[in-house]
């Protein structure tokens, strides 16, 4: 982020331009975050996350409200002969049209898939009130289920966003 100010000025008739202050604002990037089954494991869905920790220029706030509008789909841990003609929504089969385990699909791990989420924006106003760099930490628990059913938590810890004041 970049401050100019323009000081006011009065002219030699008396016309006053107040003073001006302005701020240009860099890209603010997302933190992207990548999910991947490991070999052999269920499909699941991400379907939100919470806050556990977030430290905020040196304030500390502790867990959020769960944050529920996800619907991650995270491809089973398998590879299988036709894996690069599927959609990434989609997992390996496991079984053949009559019912018989296929014997091509292996466990590997499963494909990537992302997530991203802006947690760098909430600095601008604070760049702009304190006129200091600011930064923030952010633990966060993402959650969902597998495609059994089962809970599915993913911790993250220490993602680290900052903001840098220059001009003026």
């Amino acid at each position: 982020m970049t401050r100019s100010y323009t000081p006011a000025t009065t002219d030699d008739k008396g016309n006053v331009t107040p003073a001006k202050e302005t701020w240009t604002v860099g890209e603010v990037g997302p933190a992207t975050f990548t999910f991947m089954s490991r070999p052999g494991s269920d499909a699941a869905y991400i379907t939100g996350y919470r806050i556990v920790r977030y430290d905020y220029n040196g304030r500390i706030i502790d867990a959020s409200e769960p944050v529920e509008k996800s619907d991650l789909y995270v491809p089973s841990g398998y590879d299988c002969p036709e894996r690069a003609s599927l959609p990434n929504y989609q997992s390996c089969p496991q079984f053949n049209t009559d019912g018989s385990m296929k014997s091509d699909t292996v466990p590997a791990n499963g494909l990537p898939v992302q997530m991203a989420i802006n947690l760098a924006s909430a600095l601008v106003s604070e760049v702009q009130s304190t006129r200091r760099n600011a930064y923030s930490t952010v633990d966060l628990e993402f959650f969902g289920y597998s495609a059994n059913n089962r809970p599915v938590t993913v911790t993250v810890k220490d993602v680290v966003s900052r903001a840098y004041k220059l001009g003026d």
